[in-house]
């Protein structure tokens, strides 16, 4: 299992004591094979050519697709957790989904004091 954590500030409205809307996007990426990794058509390595340097960011890395969610959707009072199964946008395979679990709550929990209304 990998973990990915995001500290984000929520602002609760005192009135309907729901949460400001917070948008957040998640991008999918993978590692595409590089051309000293590739095989020929027999599956044999082919020879490594040398490497040019070059300052310019890692091309190998791609996007494959992206989910938006609203996380004051997920946010409560106390600590709560959510399975989401949430399709990938600008993705070439339109059956494609990113599934975890969403886990929300106050920093303030973490903290032991009782100031501030983040989560």
């Amino acid at each position: 299992n990998n973990v990915m954590q995001l500290v984000s500030t929520l602002y609760q409205n005192t009135k309907s004591r729901s949460f400001q809307k917070k948008n957040s996007v998640i991008k999918i990426q993978m590692l595409a094979a590089s051309e000293d990794d590739a095989a020929d058509d027999d599956g044999k390595k082919k020879a490594k050519k040398p490497k040019k340097k070059s300052k310019k960011r890692d091309k190998r890395l791609q996007t494959v697709g992206k989910v938006e969610l609203n996380l004051a959707e997920y946010a409560a009072p106390m600590e709560r957790s959510t399975e989401l199964r949430l399709r990938l946008t600008k993705c070439s395979d339109r059956n494609a989904y990113i599934s975890f679990t969403l886990k929300s709550r106050w920093l303030k929990e973490l903290q032991g004091t009782g100031a501030g209304d983040d989560t």
